[in-house]
């Protein structure tokens, strides 16, 4: 006869609960979500993940639920990290009203970022099933590194708080960056979630379960992922040694200009003159020993240069002779008889007010500056007037006999532009971006993160200036040299040395990361052999 108490180890060893499960899902997404701006303790990066695996693990849970419990585990992770800074965003860029706006706050989420939560559960899943730990370990970590793939290129592509981001305030372990990307980042944090579930389960599951594995065999993948751990901290020592030596030739100086306007200068023609002026007022601050490059941000006007040829002049008369500014605002340009077409652009502009060069943003921001995935496909999406067309290829612009990359706001998140761009010959990068929208939010934090892994990856200086916040001067080795916060007008001016040699990362790009996704895909489709 079986007593109550028999029924409840019967209900153990047959599976976690409910309840178990659930909680498990949401602390995996709370833990991620602490890994990033605002709360920024990298750290936990480590252990988020080893809830969500640990019921990747338990065979009580079937593929079909894991991917349920790994959308609620992202539904809570990228909930926290993004809605306010959508629901701000949609209220002073787009002009929604409150509930609406808080509506594209909760969706954004579920269209960009919980489904691969999900998918990574149900993928490691298919591709541990029946292999033994030292194997299931690193097919985890490439299972997510599958998913964060597939969230970067999949329709529209949104490469937002990765997990690798997380790791933005420790350059040690960013500079594998250099060999396989953000990809190789997040394989080896991963991994390390991965070996803990794993190395956990012996000690949570019944008695009568844990006698039937090998405790040797779930230790192995923990050993694995200290000496993989280990050499990454140990490359990254050798690497930042390396590239904190700059070279003494060849070096720039570059002025960061932060204007932190209020909207209604930056985007009205009337205030146009006293907004420049207040960025010439910050400008003068840097000019002496004089900059070869200053740098003014994205939408710094709200007009073409052109537009406003002597409030312009006026503004930028003070410059040296010797120095550029480059400076974000938008263009318009004929494109047929009686059609014009507006581009968001970066202009290279002399002391004397004379065009050097024009980028043209050659990726548009979904949803704010073009059409969403699909719509723009099936030709649903309004090309309003005024709404941006995407640039065409252009040559770098060149500065002092030093070609430079150029990128425009969300451009910086995507790793394949700046990667083309560093092929091609640019020395050092500048990205000019106006995070203004979101209202300080977090995202003007996790924006930041992102770009400067930009940096590391391609082993070039990484100049980023925004309207309002974070602005920043990186260093090939991910060391922000300078910054101005968030919410504060400033400008300061740092010594950058252009760099000529191409990283690994930045000969192959994505091979890591494609290769962890066939790894995973081969893992999945092939039964191991039972012994």
């Amino acid at each position: 006869m079986r007593t109550p108490c028999h029924r409840r180890r019967e209900r153990r060893v047959a599976g976690v609960t409910r309840a178990t499960r659930l909680a498990l899902a949401v602390a995996s997404g709370l833990g991620y979500a602490a890994a990033f701006p605002p709360y920024d303790h990298g750290w936990l990066a480590f252990v988020a993940l080893v809830p969500i695996t640990w019921l990747v693990l338990e065979p009580s849970v079937r593929t079909g639920q894991l991917f349920l419990l790994g959308w609620l585990s992202g539904t809570v992770a990228t909930s926290l990290l993004v809605s306010s800074s959508v629901t701000a965003s949609a209220v002073r860029y787009f002009g929604l009203s409150a509930p609406a706006a808080w509506a594209a706050g909760l969706l954004t989420p579920q269209l960009y970022g919980a489904p691969y939560f999900g998918r990574f559960a149900a993928l490691a899943r298919l591709a541990t099933r029946g292999r033994r730990p030292l194997v299931a370990a690193p097919l985890i970590a490439a299972a997510w590194v599958t998913c964060d793939l597939l969230r970067s290129r999949v329709l529209d592509g949104c490469p937002w708080v990765l997990l690798a981001h997380s790791q933005h305030a420790h350059p040690l372990l960013l500079q594998v960056a250099d060999l396989g990307g953000a990809a190789a980042v997040s394989f080896v944090v991963a991994l390390v979630d991965a070996a803990i579930a794993i190395a956990l389960r012996p000690m949570v599951v019944d008695r009568e379960r844990r006698a039937l594995r090998d405790r040797r065999s779930t230790a192995a993948p923990l050993v694995l992922a200290s000496l993989v751990l280990a050499a990454t901290i140990l490359y990254g020592t050798v690497q930042r040694e390396r590239w904190s030596r700059a070279p003494a030739a060849d070096t720039l100086r570059v002025a960061v200009v932060q204007g932190n306007l209020p909207d209604a200068w930056r985007y009205s023609l009337r205030a146009q003159p006293e907004a420049l002026q207040r960025l010439a007022a910050l400008t003068s601050r840097v000019l002496s020993p004089p900059p070869d490059l200053v740098v003014w941000p994205e939408n710094a006007v709200s007009v073409s240069p052109d537009a406003t040829a002597s409030d312009f002049a006026a503004a930028i008369r003070d410059l040296p002779p010797e120095s550029r500014l480059l400076v974000g605002a938008p263009r318009a340009a004929s494109v047929g008889p009686g059609r014009a077409a507006l581009f968001n652009s970066a202009f290279l502009i002399a002391p004397d007010g004379a065009r050097r060069a024009v980028y043209d943003k050659l990726r548009l921001t979904p949803w704010a500056e073009g059409p969403p995935w699909p719509l723009g496909l099936l030709g649903l999406w309004p090309h309003a007037p005024g709404a941006y067309s995407p640039g065409d290829p252009q040559d770098l612009p060149v500065l002092h006999g030093q070609p430079f990359g150029v990128s425009i706001c969300s451009e910086a998140i995507d790793a394949r532009p700046i990667r083309e761009q560093v092929r091609s010959g640019a020395r050092f990068l500048v990205n000019v971006a106006n995070d203004g929208w979101f209202d300080g939010r977090p995202a003007v934090e996790q924006h930041a993160a992102a770009t400067a892994l930009r940096a590391v990856e391609n082993r070039r200086a990484m100049v980023r200036v925004t309207a309002t916040g974070v602005s920043q001067v990186v260093d090939p080795d991910g060391t922000v040299r300078g910054e101005i916060g968030s919410g504060v007008a400033g400008a300061i001016a740092e010594v950058i040395a252009p760099q000529t040699a191409l990283a690994l990362y930045t000969r192959i790009g994505d091979a890591f990361a494609w290769l962890c996704a066939a790894a995973v895909a081969a893992a999945a489709l092939l039964r191991p052999r039972r012994a």
